[in-house]
């Protein structure tokens, strides 16, 4: 309820529901979004967006039309909570102060095959490993603070890199020209991607928000008047099947259990577990991170539980290549 403000210059003074947020139940708008609105990779950068967007998304999350499809992540869940208590004439205000501030570009974009090795800290945001051992992408993107000290001590002013697969950047030049099949993206995020009439800019911010905000809009989690046009385009988008490759790898989990004398398979929606009849779950998650793209394993939440969840473009063949590398170990 008193953020921190390294750099009071860079910005207007922050309205008092912005700089204290209303205790005890909704927090400073600038502790998470920071105070100049660039945001970080778990939440959204709202410098220079629409105030009438801004306005419009916590009204929707207050009234139950935006959601997450991954409840258990903070951030949004954190939102959703805050919004309930929220007020109009305050939401205006916060609005117009983050309206009024200008985008900075701060994500390094870096096409690689390898990433640093992360894990997840108290905030729902990826921090490298202190051993900077590296690992394969896969069809993974990864953000990481470039400086995990100043980030975690909330400094405004420094940034993020996306560690992104070699070739992303032209097959995303493609994706927003084309639209999919449907409309290019300028149709109405603008010729330069930085927003127009009322829509939200794109250009220069966290690849991994619009990703998970297509996911939401794609499950029915995200739902509003200005993002109807969205639910036409994304329903065009046509990755794997998402629905077929999630059962598709039910199914070839529950053959991994049987041949290999495991308990079973359990999950729901994308996230699938394979329950061990033994405790080396950690061990084999080691191992399969060491082994190369394995790509589908998570992580292992129990000793005899190892948890999966396929990219959104994985195939079948990968599915197969990969628990076949299981399989082996």
């Amino acid at each position: 309820f008193d953020v921190a403000d390294w750099h009071p210059g860079d910005h207007p003074p922050m309205p008092d529901y912005v700089k204290h947020g209303a205790a005890p139940n909704v927090r400073a708008c600038g502790y998470c979004h920071l105070p100049n609105g660039q945001g970080r990779p778990e939440n959204a950068s709202i410098a220079g967006q629409p105030s009438d967007y801004i306005v419009e998304q916590v009204v929707a999350m207050r009234e139950g039309r935006r959601k997450s499809s991954e409840p258990r992540m903070g951030p949004p869940a954190a939102m959703l909570a805050l919004s309930a208590h929220t007020k109009d004439s305050d939401l205006k205000i916060a609005g117009d102060y983050f309206a009024s501030l200008t985008y900075k570009p701060w994500i390094r974009v870096v096409e690689s095959d390898t990433a640093p090795k992360t894990f997840v800290d108290g905030t729902s945001m990826l921090n490298p490993t202190p051993d900077g051992a590296t690992e394969k992408l896969g069809n993974r993107i990864i953000e990481i603070p470039e400086s995990v000290e100043r980030t975690e001590l909330r400094d405004p002013r420094s940034g993020f890199i996306a560690y992104v697969p070699k070739g992303s950047i032209a097959r995303g030049q493609k994706l927003v020209e084309s639209g999919a099949g449907t409309m290019p993206c300028a149709t109405c995020h603008g010729a330069d991607y930085k927003g127009a009439g009322g829509t939200p800019g794109l250009a220069g911010r966290s690849p991994s928000y619009p990703i998970r905000q297509t996911y939401d809009i794609q499950h029915g989690t995200r739902s509003g008047p200005k993002g109807a046009p969205m639910n036409f385009v994304v329903a065009k988008m046509k990755p794997p099947d998402m629905a077929a490759n999630a059962a598709y790898l039910s199914e070839q989990l529950t053959k991994l259990a049987e041949e290999t004398g495991q308990v079973g398979e359990r999950g729901r929606g994308m996230l699938r577990a394979l329950i061990l009849a033994d405790e080396r779950g950690p061990a084999l998650v080691e191992a399969a991170r060491n082994m190369g793209p394995v790509g589908l394993l998570l992580n292992a939440p129990r000793p005899n539980l190892l948890r999966f969840m396929p990219a959104l473009n994985v195939t079948r063949e990968e599915s197969d290549q990969r628990l076949g590398m299981l399989k082996e170990l």
